[in-house]
């Protein structure tokens, strides 16, 4: 079914949601879908990548770091408030009643959102001092790319200088840690 809607397929999303659109009476879709959303949408498509790609990288990162002075077996060696405790525990279990999703992720920490990472990384600064400048360098990076990710999550327009915020801040972890694992 959804492979009939370009969903499955390597099709340029844009030209997929005009096909669908097109069957929508114009009076419609002037109203519904009108252009400037499509091209938002595209826009917006875009700062996801670095969203995600922020968010994955400073899980690895934090899980490698963790692995390194705790093995394996790191999680229950972590400070963890009992807010992220309880949000593993209540998304693993949500994840269990919808077979049909796709798994967070490889370890418990993908069950945790961006914001609970620079919290781990302030409440554990002993075992990720070495990797930043300061606390607050991390934290604040953290903090406005989780502000600009939560406008992402729900589906807000980014003006272009919240565009940069995440790009730059994003740029500036990863040079921060590059090395970690070499």
């Amino acid at each position: 079914m959804l492979k009939s809607i370009g969903i499955m397929q390597n099709v340029d999303p844009i030209e997929d949601l005009r096909k669908m659109t097109d069957e929508i009476p114009e009076k419609v879709r002037s109203v519904i879908m009108p252009d400037n959303i499509k091209a938002k949408a595209k826009v917006m498509s875009e700062v996801y990548l670095y969203t995600y790609c922020a968010e994955n990288a400073l899980r690895a990162f934090i899980e490698g770091v963790s692995i390194k002075n705790f093995g394996p077996e790191y999680l229950p060696k972590l400070k963890l408030n009992t807010d992220m405790q309880g949000k593993i525990k209540e998304r693993k279990q949500l994840q269990e009643k919808k077979k049909w999703l796709s798994a967070r992720g490889t370890s418990d920490i993908f069950y945790l959102d961006i914001d609970d990472l620079g919290w781990i990384i302030a409440n554990n600064w002993d075992i990720f001092k070495t990797y930043f400048p300061r606390l607050d360098w991390i934290t604040v990076n953290i903090s406005e790319i989780a502000d600009c990710r939560n406008q992402v999550a729900h589906h807000s327009y980014l003006q272009e200088h919240e565009r940069d915020v995440i790009r730059t801040d994003f740029y500036k972890i990863l040079k921060q840690i590059g090395d970690t694992f070499n």
